[in-house]
């Protein structure tokens, strides 16, 4: 595992915290949201982690949201990054990203989820980890941040 690699998943295996924030055109569909995360490494080469928190929608009423990721090493320049919404035998691939400078990966390609194209980087500074998603669909282009925090 590359020093830039090893860095990003020392820092992953610390986070506690997640701010997910959605900047979407239609101001009903921005949600901002605090989490707890549970972080566990069931071998080297990959992490998994367990976001849990609620927030209120544009009715009052309270959402749960529960996201399970696994980050996984392909090699020393590549990370794929999984959705294990159906569990970790049935995961659903999002991207692979790969490390195009200190501190900073990208997706090498999009996800494409029906219309809509879903790009996505990883920063990492000192105080946290940020996962940008960059979506387009046939009617809007906005932005998802979760920012990752010990």
């Amino acid at each position: 595992m590359n020093t830039n690699l090893k860095y990003l998943f020392g820092k992953i295996e610390k986070v506690k915290k997640l701010h997910f924030v959605v900047n979407h055109p239609i101001p009903s569909l921005n949600i901002q949201l605090n989490c707890d995360i549970n972080v566990t490494q069931p071998n080297k080469s990959s992490i998994i982690t367990q976001e849990l928190g609620d927030w209120i929608n544009k009715d009052g009423q309270k959402v749960i949201s529960k996201n399970i990721y696994r980050w996984t090493a392909k090699n020393d320049s590549i990370i794929k990054l999984e959705h294990l919404r159906f569990g970790k035998t049935k995961p659903i691939f999002l991207v692979d990203f790969y490390n195009e400078k200190n501190n900073m990966w990208k997706s090498l390609k999009p996800h494409i989820c029906e219309k809509d194209k879903y790009s996505a980087e990883v920063l990492i500074s000192a105080t946290n980890i940020k996962l940008i998603w960059h979506i387009e669909s046939t009617k809007h282009t906005y932005n998802i941040v979760s920012t990752y925090y010990n």
